[in-house]
């Protein structure tokens, strides 16, 4: 939630070590393909992007996509 205020006011850059925080520690509790994990890898590529580095927010968008689309299907709001 902090990560996400940070962006909205305008700090990614600030946000983006605390998504990678988040996605580390759900990767390692809850596995790659949660999504709760997938939803942090999007925040970490958002946080990317609202800070100027597409170049490191395409690679994990790209690898996020098709996971969220997998079970949720492509219809789903994630995956939208």
């Amino acid at each position: 939630r902090l990560g996400k205020s940070l962006v909205n006011l305008g700090f990614a850059a600030r946000a983006v070590p605390l998504f990678e925080r988040a996605l580390a520690d759900r990767t390692a509790a809850l596995g790659p393909d949660h999504p709760d994990t997938l939803r942090s890898q999007n925040n970490l590529a958002w946080g990317h992007l609202n800070g100027g580095r597409p170049e490191a927010a395409v690679p994990l968008l790209e690898d996020c996509l098709p996971r969220v689309r997998g079970p949720s299907g492509p219809d789903h709001p994630d995956a939208l």
